[in-house]
């Protein structure tokens, strides 16, 4: 058996031999040149290394496809020109000596015949991949959620450092946008909207403690708060817009991760070198379940969370048959809250002395995506997708003395969707461009919930449905640019359920003048609509002689209006100042019909009720500002500062205005980090060292404080409805640091890095409960000091 010591040695000479590969710091680049708007190729482009002697470049092939080779490793940038285009600056792309870098770059057209203008990556990065987003909408790039201080390599985590955006706790990622619920955002892969990518979340919910989406396999994608365009629906919140890279086409390459998240594995190489066609795979399994099979204590009890996911992307491009594409993203996960086995006030955030939870659930999007270029005006893409969503749940109540046992509650929800979608996209001219597209989904439920009733000793069928409904959503957008410097979008969006017969005609408009180089401003309106998830209709009452009926198969769908302004200011080539203000109002808004404090406005990410007896009577606004102060990175350094203020309201079918939960007033971020590379020119290997820090201040957690009295007298948590979300705990504050080394040569690249989550200990609140042991309500933390530790290793 080896010991510890020997153990360290053979690690240490391992990492030796593998330091010991050529010296070699060069790298290449490849890729392909598109059409922003058609995604077509644009074959004759050219494609050069910034600031390199003798100057390395090329001109893209037949396919629009280009490889850059002998590029020297570490920062690098390029420029990318094309006769009708503007020319594009990418700078500050992280080229690594053990992995080859692989890049789809798209150019803008020209409204009118003049000299070339260049448009910095790093400027656009604001603006969303989507051109005909106005305002509230932004690209952002994997390095940022693999990058950012407390991300944990999580695109939603990453999001809430955004203006406008606030994580309501540390325990999960369901992001609050502009004082939403975080239910109404709408997750998009590909272009088909997929269920919850999160592990641990309940079904038609929005978040979860760990995400599903793996960010080795993401590509640039689009994150819109607001006013979004004509060709997204069933959302009033946000929308994640996200995109999967393609793998190297020309060489196999190979990615190994450990850390918090999980031990991963990726794989991504060619199918067809003469095709250019490349897969990538990524596999990951649960770091603290197989440390508790080890015997490692981390403190939770018995709340040990497994779970298991994979991405994939198998690209296969064509020359006359078009581009065929099949992704896909999937997770099984359970975790158990036995707190009839464990000490003290349950098992960690969602722990409670009251009850045993057993809790599972899975997730699968499957996608066949084919792309067909008529010319490089018209593309007709087509998406055929298949994704399920289940989640089973069994909770026993405990007793105070942990002798009597009795199952609460049986849920068993699964949901299945076919999907068919086609967009059409036409370049009339160089200043019209029209899209417009149809959404076919077939939507198929099987749901049981049983509730115990105590007073009858047997089981009420809240739930018990199987059967299958319609979706049907249509746009028209159309994009008119009469100058280099104006835009105009206007759009309309329909969306239709069949369960319901419910439907909604949505129009949107939006401009965007450069009224200067450095000085742009926005106007959006939008409206957005949003069904509940399919079990809220299949809910079902009990009537007095026994029988039950549903009550909610009539409900409509949540509508929303909402109103941007925006301004944008170029300070700086690299420095960027950008202001929003906005106004929401919420209406159809389904509330209880008899009067509650219940709106589906309230909704949280992971868990909800599912009330009977709902009506479309319900309103809410939301109304703030936000700013946002962007240093994009120069010479290893970047810093992010955001602010938002913002006021909350809602109206249930009580008729009083009161706070919603997400209510918090402000929220402030300030990130920051820098890069050095610490290794000589000429030395064996390169090896960098990064830090980066953020800070997080935001208004306190409003909630709804319990009712002792009437918590002793019903020995479970009461809550006093009179002062729903009437109080608020302290503010919020969160430090966090990240510190990372990364050591290359030719054939491998590590790199070890240390993220410590709320640096100073400070306590924040997360949720009162009522101790039925002590008779006295207690509160529960959000996350305490934290050091999640990462290794990755590319070769």
């Amino acid at each position: 058996m080896l010991t510890r010591k020997s153990t360290l040695t053979t690690a240490m000479l391992i990492f030796s031999v593998l330091l010991s590969f050529s010296q070699n710091h060069t790298q290449a680049i490849r890729g392909q040149v598109l059409d922003n708007t058609t995604q077509s190729s644009l074959p004759g482009a050219n494609v050069v290394v910034l600031d390199t002697e003798p100057l390395i470049g090329t001109t893209t092939d037949s396919q629009g496809y280009f490889t850059l080779s002998g590029v020297p490793a570490g920062r690098v940038s390029l420029r990318v020109s094309f006769i009708g285009y503007h020319t594009k600056s990418i700078e500050n792309i992280y080229l690594s000596a053990a992995k080859e870098k692989t890049l789809e770059i798209y150019l803008e057209e020209q409204a009118i015949s003049m000299e070339a203008v260049e448009i910095r990556a790093e400027k656009s990065k604001k603006q969303p991949i989507n051109e005909m987003a106005s305002a509230s909408a932004r690209a952002f790039t994997v390095e940022e959620a693999e990058r950012f201080a407390g991300s944990r390599n999580d695109v939603a985590r990453m999001a809430a450092n955004y203006a406008g955006v606030a994580a309501p706790n540390d325990a999960e990622n369901g992001i609050v946008i502009r004082g939403n619920s975080p239910n109404g955002l709408l997750w998009r892969l590909e272009g088909i909207e997929i269920p919850n990518p999160n592990h641990f979340g309940a079904m038609g919910a929005s978040g979860g403690p760990v995400s599903m989406l793996n960010s080795n396999v993401l590509s640039k994608s689009d994150f819109m708060t607001g006013a979004f365009p004509a060709e997204y629906g069933n959302a009033y919140s946000g929308v994640f817009d996200l995109h999967m890279r393609h793998g190297n086409y020309m060489n196999h390459e190979f990615t190994g991760q450990m850390g918090f998240n999980g031990f991963e594995f990726g794989a991504e190489g060619p199918v067809n070198r003469d095709k250019n066609a490349s897969y990538i795979v990524n596999y990951r399994y649960s770091m603290l379940s197989i440390m508790s099979e080890l015997g490692f204590d981390f403190g939770t009890g018995t709340a040990i969370p497994y779970y298991q996911d994979a991405n994939f992307n198998l690209h296969y491009p064509t020359e006359k048959a078009g581009n065929f594409t099949i992704f896909g993203v999937g997770g099984i996960n359970h975790i158990n809250f036995v707190n009839s086995e464990s000490e003290g006030d349950g098992d960690g955030f969602y722990g409670n002395e009251s009850f045993d939870v057993y809790n599972e659930n899975g997730m699968l999007s499957v996608g066949l995506k084919h792309d067909f270029h008529f010319s490089r005006n018209t593309t007709l893409e087509s998406v055929l997708n298949y994704s399920m969503a289940n989640q089973i749940n069994t909770i026993d109540s405990v007793s105070r003395t942990g002798d009597i046992f009795e199952d609460f509650i049986r849920n068993n929800l699964e949901n299945t969707t076919q999907t068919l979608k086609t967009t059409l996209t036409h370049k009339l001219n160089r200043k019209n461009t029209l899209k417009m597209g149809a959404n076919l989904k077939s939507v198929g439920y099987n749901l049981q919930n049983d509730i115990w009733q105590s007073d009858e000793q047997s089981y009420f069928e809240a739930l018990n449905n199987d059967g299958s409904t319609m979706q049907f959503q249509a746009f028209g957008h159309w994009k008119w640019k009469p100058h280099q410097n104006l835009t105009f979008n206007t759009g309309l969006h329909y969306i239709g359920l069949s369960l319901t017969g419910k439907e909604s005609l949505e129009p949107r408009a939006g401009i965007q003048w450069k009224v200067h180089p450095q000085h742009t401003f926005s106007v959006a309106y939008g409206k957005h609509s949003k069904t509940l998830p399919v079990q809220f209709y299949m809910q079902r009452t009990e009537l007095d002689d026994g029988s039950s009926v549903r009550t909610n198969d009539k409900l409509g769908l949540s509508k929303a209006d909402h109103y941007v302004f925006g301004y944008d200011w170029s300070i700086m080539p690299k420095l960027r100042l950008k202001a929003e203000a906005y106004y929401q109002k919420l209406y159809d808004v389904p509330v209880e019909s008899s009067p509650s404090v219940y709106s589906a406005l309230n909704i949280r990410s992971m868990t909800f009720t599912m009330p009977d007896s709902l009506v479309n009577e319900g309103t809410g606004t939301n109304y703030g500002m936000e700013f946002t102060l962007e240093q994009f990175m120069k010479k290893g350094g970047y810093f992010l500062l955001t602010a938002s203020v913002f006021d909350s309201k809602y109206t249930a079918s009580d008729g009083v205005k009161r706070s919603t939960p997400f209510d918090n007033d402000y929220v402030i971020n300030f990130l920051a980090g820098k890069e050095w590379k610490i290794s000589a020119k000429d030395a064996p290997r390169m090896m960098w060292l990064a830090v980066d820090a953020k800070i997080t201040a935001a208004g306190g957690k409003r909630y709804t404080p319990i009712d002792i009295q009437e918590s002793i007298e019903e020995e479970d948590s009461v809550y006093d409805l009179d002062k729903a979300y009437a109080m608020r705990y302290p503010d919020y504050f969160r430090a966090d640091i990240r510190a990372a080394f990364r050591i290359e040569s030719s054939k491998v690249s590590q790199e070890w890095a240390v993220d410590i989550q709320n640096v100073t200990g400070h306590t924040n609140p997360f949720y009162q409960t009522f101790n039925l042991s002590e008779n006295k309500v207690e509160t529960v933390n959000q996350l305490g000091f934290m050091p999640v530790m990462q290794y990755r290793i590319y070769f």
